[in-house]
């Protein structure tokens, strides 16, 4: 029991032996520990109402942190931090999962309870955080891409989706720098084949699986006597 209830049980016990000695003493010591008593079992009775309410809680708290640490993406809920005039000036990190500690390099530990601005100072340069606030300031989300530059100097590329949360944000992002060297491999392969393409010395010409034309070469041109514009479809 409750410190109160062992005082109580103590007190009752002690006007049990003053009875014998003074009736006054003894009601008076019985009221006290009693009162104890009461006072015990409704402080008990207030947390287990507390309790009942967390535990009714966690379920939906538990399947939040579940589906966010799953993520395949990095999760960050912002809190905003205003100036004297309203104006946000910055945000408070409220919570990250596991994918933004490996993108960041930095433990949650160190970034739950941050400033965002501190935290991750590219906001800025990038033009992020004035995204962030038109979002929360707004309600409209957004999404995008930021190029970004790391400590080292080199570049990464950061996909985004903010959405307002209160005064703040929920922020999804992924690394997409690997996609982005994909892309930028691929469309160098394609300009390097257009080139072989259209400087091969003998006429070449591609259709679809129509029999339309939708690319001829330079000497395809010449020995044709039409022009790209004429034969392409």
């Amino acid at each position: 029991l409750h410190w109160l209830g062992k005082l109580g049980l103590l007190l009752v016990g002690v006007c049990l032996l003053a009875g014998r000695l003074q009736h006054g003493l003894s009601l008076t010591i019985f009221i006290l520990g009693m009162g104890g008593i009461l006072l015990t079992l409704l402080l008990v009775d207030m947390e287990r109402g507390r309790m009942a309410k967390w535990l009714t809680a966690q379920p939906e708290e538990s399947r939040f942190l579940a589906a966010a640490e799953a993520s395949l993406d990095g999760f960050t809920l912002v809190e905003s931090i205003r100036d004297a005039q309203g104006r946000c000036v910055d945000f408070r990190v409220e919570y990250v999962n596991a994918n933004i500690e490996t993108m960041t390099g930095r433990s949650r530990e160190r970034l739950i309870g941050s400033s965002l601005l501190g935290s991750f100072s590219f906001m800025h340069s990038a033009g992020l955080f004035d995204i962030l606030c038109g979002v929360v300031d707004s309600g409209v989300p957004q999404m995008g891409e930021a190029r970004l530059t790391r400590r080292d100097g080199s570049a990464w590329w950061l996909r985004y989706q903010a959405v307002k949360l209160g005064d703040g944000a929920a922020v999804t992002s992924s690394d997409i720098t690997v996609l982005k060297e994909t892309q930028k491999g691929y469309a160098r392969l394609a300009e390097f084949n257009d080139s072989i393409f259209q400087n091969a010395p003998f006429s070449m010409v591609a259709t679809d699986r129509k029999g339309l034309i939708v690319a001829i070469n330079l000497a395809a041109e010449r020995m044709s006597g039409y022009s790209r514009e004429a034969l392409v479809n």
